[in-house]
């Protein structure tokens, strides 16, 4: 802006006058700059979109990419078994009955009036699915809680815990996996009773077979289903590959047979198609809007006839023609599989054509969607990758942006240059007003002191 004392010499409005003329000089080139930097936004803003339409897509082609031949199971009764499928699951109808469920060893010692008490000293000796660990009672451990702090420190499966019945103190032994194989035999060696004619020592914890010290409070047990009446045992609930790629978790016993199921996983692929058509029919709608032209009133979109999003258009609609089914499969195109191109450039699916192309070669249909998937994706990635042409594009307008910033830059610099320039000149123009005015007031003074009057007289 002008310098505030600028005009006072002379009495004109030479401050209005320079911001006039740099207003001058500013108004035409803001315009133009404010002007192409709108369309310059307008254009960033617009390729976001394009890229996240087309970054949709290539998202929605992973299901394409990653399908495989899925099955699933079901149970007509799953609060009594369970099912989960896997590939290799042969597809077939089950009838399973659920007999009886794993239950692990459990074993309790005689009553105790106290923890700290002596049980004796000697070798406990644990053997489980064949594997024997011997465990060392002597003085340091041989009390009741010592027993069971030296049995629980060893890696035997085997957890030990003191409970008190109401009478006393018991030892409780519980085996820390089910099924027969699990089951605890228990032997004592080097055992004294310590001359306590009420306590058997040591041999108090055996449980072997003809000679059972301590109480069994809970029989191992195998877990036993009948698949088609076929009897099948478990040493868990969990039944793996007793069917092959079927896992049969059993809940609870029934004698009402369950009806197992398992299936080609049809709705699986379904979604990933349907996923993919939804993602495609949103692109080409995204596209359409930006390069839209209203014949009507002359207004045209932001990239109406911009050639990348013809090209996109052109290059992903030609791909979707190409032929990606395996060699000597029925399913050579997305017609085949029912999907077709409508009037408005958009994807539907025929259902009844997909489910008979499932039934008809479910690995045709598996590997065209892997090989369609794949070279979508690459397309795709021709355009969003970091050298892609959205990105190029992208980066082109945001140099255009930033270049007008530059502009304005200038246009303050050269614009602060002029007002310097004309502060100088209209100061000195004021000055010499100034000067001029003073000169004026001097003579108009003196002539106002000179008589005319008597001049005239004589």
């Amino acid at each position: 802006m002008a310098i505030s004392s600028l005009g006072v010499g002379s009495g004109l409005d030479l401050n209005s006058l320079v911001e006039g003329l740099l207003n001058a000089e500013r108004l035409p080139v803001e315009t133009r700059l404010d002007k192409k930097e709108f369309k310059l936004q307008s254009e960033l803003s617009a390729f976001g979109a394009l890229s996240s339409a087309v970054s949709e897509l290539q998202t929605a082609l992973n299901p394409l990419k990653d399908l495989t031949e899925g099955r699933t199971g079901v149970s007509s009764d799953s609060s009594v078994i369970s099912v989960s499928v896997d590939e290799t699951s042969t597809v077939g109808s089950y009838s399973v009955t659920a007999d009886q469920l794993a239950q692990s060893h459990s074993l309790a010692s005689g009553s105790y009036a106290n923890v700290t008490d002596v049980v004796g000293e000697g070798t406990l000796s644990f053997t489980i699915d064949g594997t024997t660990t011997d465990i060392t009672i002597d003085s340091s451990n041989s009390t009741l809680e010592g027993i069971r702090d030296a049995i629980n420190a060893e890696d035997i499966d085997v957890n030990a815990v003191i409970v008190n019945d109401g009478s006393g103190y018991r030892l409780l032994l519980t085996s820390e996996k089910s099924g027969i194989a699990n089951a605890m035999d228990i032997s004592v060696t080097g055992d004294t009773d310590l001359n306590d004619t009420d306590n058997a020592g040591l041999s108090a914890l055996s449980y072997t077979t003809g000679a059972m010290s301590m109480t069994q409070t809970v029989a191992a047990q195998d877990a036993q289903i009948m698949v088609n009446g076929l009897t099948i045992t478990s040493s868990t609930n969990s039944f793996e590959d007793s069917l092959p790629g079927v896992t049969l978790e059993v809940k609870e016993t029934s004698a009402d047979p369950v009806s197992v199921d398992v299936a080609l996983d049809i709705g699986k692929a379904k979604t990933a198609f349907n996923t993919f058509i939804s993602a495609y029919n949103k692109l080409i709608e995204g596209l359409d809007q930006l390069s839209a032209f209203n014949a009507e009133t002359g207004q045209a979109s932001v990239l109406t006839g911009d050639s990348l999003v013809r090209g996109i258009k052109s290059n992903i609609r030609n791909e979707l023609i190409s032929g990606f089914g395996a060699e000597g499969s029925s399913i050579q195109s997305f017609v085949d599989l029912g999907i077709k191109t409508g009037a408005d450039g958009k994807l539907s699916m025929d259902s009844e054509i997909f489910d008979a192309a499932i039934d008809g070669d479910f690995e045709g249909v598996i590997a065209f969607a892997n090989t369609a998937g794949e070279s979508l994706d690459s397309l795709t990635e021709t355009y969003l990758g970091t050298d892609g042409t959205i990105k190029a594009r992208q980066d082109s307008v945001q140099a255009g942006i930033e270049d007008i910033a530059d502009q304005r830059i200038a246009l303050e610099d050269r614009l602060a240059r002029l007002e310097s320039g004309l502060v100088k000149k209209y100061g000195a123009l004021d000055t010499l007003l100034a000067g001029l005015q003073s000169t004026s007031n001097f003579i108009s003074s003196q002539l106002a002191t000179l008589d005319f009057s008597s001049s005239s007289k004589k």
